[in-house]
């Protein structure tokens, strides 16, 4: 039987075996080095961890089970290793249907909402220019078809992309400190 260790990420109390808790610290002390020194690695770092507390409690916590080392070695490929952070040569990666098997959560868009950001979340979600999304929202509305109340709906039950780690979710970037840096401004 294993030991297992409570902890708390991103605000969320989690169980994790022994071991499991060993490797995240220690992936979490190696992002820690590699954005220690920029201007918002305390919020950078505040990012990651919630981040990571959201997918252990997706998995698991809303259950009550204990996070596994492989459940841990899941979401280090997810966030990706921590020797590729902080790299300013490396330009942020974008993510497509086929890209490490993730895609684009739907957000509404409040850094370049018109009305309520859907339109602008949709593009991100789509692909689409967010321009060619708003003309065809127009029209729709124009032609007197049920687009006022699709987007009423969406307005209502999309939630905003608020935090830095929701705006990369949103266009589909990987969650890294060094795009969670870039995105903070």
């Amino acid at each position: 039987m294993k030991r297992a260790v409570q902890v708390s990420l991103g605000g969320r109390n989690l169980t994790l075996e022994e071991d499991a808790w060993a490797a995240l610290d220690s992936y979490l002390q190696q992002v820690q080095g590699r954005v220690g020194g920029s201007v918002n690695a305390e919020e950078v770092m505040a990012d990651v961890e919630a981040r990571i507390g959201d997918y252990f409690w997706e998995w698991r916590g809303a259950k009550g089970l204990v996070v596994t080392l492989e459940e841990v070695n899941r979401v280090i490929r997810i966030m990706g290793q921590a020797d590729e952070y902080g790299n300013a040569d490396t330009p942020p990666r974008r993510a497509s249907a086929s890209w490490g098997g993730r895609s684009r959560r739907l957000y509404r868009d409040t850094r370049n909402q018109v009305l309520g950001g859907v339109c602008s979340g949709l593009a991100y979600y789509t692909g689409l220019d967010v321009v060619l999304v708003r003309v065809l929202s127009g029209l729709g509305l124009l032609l007197g078809s049920a687009t006022f109340w699709i987007y009423l709906v969406l307005w209502i039950a999309l939630p905003a992309a608020r935090t830095p780690a929701e705006r990369l979710e949103m266009k589909g970037i990987p969650i890294t400190p060094e795009n969670l840096q870039r995105e903070a401004f």
